[in-house]
């Protein structure tokens, strides 16, 4: 009981810790390989440039592999990106509420994305099994096994599913820590010595 009661106000477990980073260190990967990915793909698609204007004979298999990669790079890239808040955001709303307010519902939109995120996992998986049992290729120049490029949805989802857990919980806790304040967080950014 001392212990679920630790958790909820906030202090961490030693093993918990090793979780965070493990999980950080999982995302890390992630990005590094997305960017690797997507330096990939600028230097084929500058290579398919110059073999079909400058030599003629264009590889066919470009286009296969660059939508692939970009598959890719969109699923193991957003959990890290979510991490980092780097997000787009709808903040006209947001910034005419109270911080409180605007924590409250950052924390909905975030719980929100729990269960999309839950749910993509869930039936990335599951398709993606489908496909890999009936042997499915996509038919394109490549005809790759479908289930190789669906393999990164589930992957990618449950990596978001499992950050926006973490945002979540941040959020909730900042709830907890805001006072209930009637105060309107300023429209722009704070200019020194503006009127």
């Amino acid at each position: 009981m001392e212990r679920l009661a630790a958790r909820l106000n906030g202090v961490s477990t030693v093993n918990g810790k090793k979780f965070v980073r493990f999980f950080d260190h999982i995302l890390d990967i992630s990005v590094v390989l997305a960017t690797i990915m997507t330096i990939a793909a600028m230097l084929l698609v500058c290579t398919e440039i110059t073999m079909r204007y400058f030599m003629g004979q264009p590889l066919m298999w470009v286009i296969d592999v660059c939508t692939i990669l970009l598959v890719y790079i969109t699923f193991l890239g957003s959990a890290w990106l979510l991490r980092a808040d780097g997000h787009v955001r709808m903040e006209l709303v947001i910034n005419r509420l109270s911080k409180r307010q605007g924590a409250i519902v950052n924390t909905i939109t975030s719980g929100i994305s729990v269960i999309v995120f839950m749910v993509l996992t869930w039936y990335g998986a599951k398709f993606t099994w489908h496909f890999a049992q009936i042997g499915h290729f996509l038919p394109t120049n490549l005809e790759p096994p479908t289930y190789l490029i669906l393999l990164v949805i589930p992957i990618g989802s449950f990596l978001l599913f499992m950050q926006s857990i973490r945002t979540t919980v941040g959020y909730v806790r900042s709830v907890s820590l805001l006072p209930d304040s009637k105060t309107k967080r300023p429209l722009g950014p704070e200019i020194p010595g503006r009127l």
